[in-house]
């Protein structure tokens, strides 16, 4: 998922800046997987992903909001694999003035935990 925030004013250091938040699906993987299902028939796409938990048998919240998203749009969601212990992958972007990026924060480290012991293990 992606955080982008953005305002049009100057950015002030160590304080809060008015403008707009917005919370969309995002990653490189999921944008292909839900292009690629637009123009194919339905459930010809799998995305394999791992999302993060809250409980062994629950997604975290940034989980739960990817899987809303992705059911809504009428992708697949059979190939996303819970990680115990884990946090979903998120990105938060900071934009100003013309969506000029000025910083953000990529917290990926879930996908190091993706292999194919875990995909073997997750399809069976």
């Amino acid at each position: 998922m992606d955080l982008t925030s953005h305002s049009a004013h100057p950015l002030s250091p160590r304080s809060t800046t008015p403008g707009s938040i917005y919370l969309t699906p995002g990653g490189v993987g999921r944008n292909i997987a839900e292009a690629a299902q637009n123009l194919l028939p339905p459930n010809a796409v799998m995305l394999v992903s791992p999302l993060g938990t809250d409980s062994p048998d629950s997604p975290d919240a940034v989980g739960k909001m990817l899987l809303l998203e992705m059911k809504g749009a009428g992708m697949r969601t059979d190939g996303l694999i819970l990680l115990s212990g884990e946090r979903s992958a998120a990105c938060s972007l900071v934009l100003e003035g013309d969506a000029d990026l000025v910083n953000g924060v990529a917290d990926m480290g879930i996908v190091e935990r993706l292999s194919v012991e875990v995909v073997s293990v997750a399809g069976t």
